[in-house]
C-alpha cells in the first residue's frame, strides 16, 4: 500500500488495488514517492491491460464524479495502441485532480512491463522500479532529465549507474573505481562508444545522447497528436456534463470506433 492521509493519488491507487494491483504509480507521483518531488499536480498510472481491471478503475473514478478529458477511452483496444486516457475530478476540497492512464507506456518493452507487474504481484509497492522510472522519464521534456539525473544516484548497483547517469564526472568515477565497466560502456551507451575518458568530451556526448533521446519522443509525441485530430474535434462536441462516467464511457467508445486508430505508425 502507499497510503498517505494527504495525497490523494496515493489513496486512489491504494483504492484500485484493494483486491488485488491493477495500477502501478508512474512519472511524477513516482517521483514523489522517491523524494525527488515534494508534490505533482497530476497522477499517473500504468493499469493492467484486463477488462476487469478497467472495470475497476472506472467505478474508482465514477466514485470520485470524474469526467473524461480530451484521450481515447479506457478501453483495451486504444491502450493496446499506445493511447493514454485521461480523467479530471474535483475534491471536497474544491482542489482539481488529473488521473492519466496507459497500459503500454513508452520505453518499457513487454520484459519489464512483466517484471512491473511481478513485482506490484509480489508485495512490493505499486510503483514503477527507479529504472523503469528512468525509462519514461526519456521524453521530450528537458526537465524530465533532472530527475533522471537524479534516479541515477539513487540506483543500486555501478553498473545501473553508468547505464543511466548524465553527469560526466560521476561517470568517470564509476570506471575509475570499477574499470571492467569501462569495456561494457558502448554496449550500455552506444552513444558514447570511442569518446576520449575526459570530462569535456563525455559531457558534449552525454548531451547529444540526450537531444536524440528527446528528438525521439517529440517524433512519437508528433505521430499521436496528428493520429488524435480527428477524434479532438469529434470529442468537443460531446456534451458530457449530465453523463454518469459510465454513460459517456460507452458514448465514446461507440464514437471512437471510427475515429480514433487503434494502430499509430510511429516513424
Amino acid at each position: 500500500m502507499l497510503y498517505h492521509h494527504s495525497n490523494p493519488y496515493y489513496a486512489f491507487t491504494d483504492a484500485c488495488n484493494a483486491e488485488r494491483p491493477v495500477v502501478i504509480l508512474a512519472s511524477g507521483q513516482a517521483c514523489v514517492w522517491y523524494r525527488l518531488a515534494l508534490a505533482s499536480k497530476d497522477g499517473d498510472w500504468i493499469v493492467r491491460h484486463e477488462q476487469a481491471a478497467l472495470d475497476t478503475i472506472l467505478r474508482h473514478l465514477s466514485d470520485l464524479g470524474a469526467r473524461y478529458r480530451l484521450g481515447a477511452p479506457l478501453a483495451l483496444p486504444w491502450l493496446e495502441a499506445g493511447w493514454s486516457s485521461h480523467f479530471e475530478a474535483t475534491d471536497a476540497d474544491g482542489t482539481r485532480l488529473r488521473f492519466d492512464f496507459v497500459s503500454r507506456p513508452p520505453r518499457l518493452d513487454s520484459r519489464r512491463l512483466a517484471a512491473c507487474w511481478h513485482a506490484a504481484d509480489s508485495g512490493r509497492p505499486p510503483v514503477v522500479s527507479r529504472r523503469d522510472l528512468i525509462a519514461l522519464k526519456r521524453t521530450m521534456r528537458l526537465k524530465d532529465y533532472a530527475f533522471i539525473g537524479a534516479l541515477a544516484l539513487q540506483l543500486d548497483t555501478p553498473e545501473d549507474q553508468l547505464a543511466a547517469t548524465l553527469d560526466a564526472e560521476h561517470l568517470l568515477s564509476l570506471v575509475a573505481d570499477h574499470p571492467e565497466l569501462a569495456e561494457r560502456l558502448p554496449e550500455m551507451r552506444p552513444a558514447l562508444a570511442g569518446v576520449q575518458f575526459d570530462i569535456d568530451a563525455l559531457a558534449a556526448a552525454i548531451d547529444a545522447e540526450v537531444r536524440t533521446a528527446r528528438k525521439a519522443d517529440e517524433v512519437r509525441i508528433a505521430a499521436y497528436s496528428a493520429a488524435i485530430r480527428p477524434w479532438a474535434e469529434r470529442f468537443r462536441q460531446f456534451d458530457l456534463s449530465a453523463d454518469n462516467l459510465f454513460a459517456a464511457h460507452g458514448r465514446l467508445c461507440e464514437a471512437a470506433e471510427n475515429c480514433l486508430p487503434t494502430e499509430v505508425a510511429v516513424s
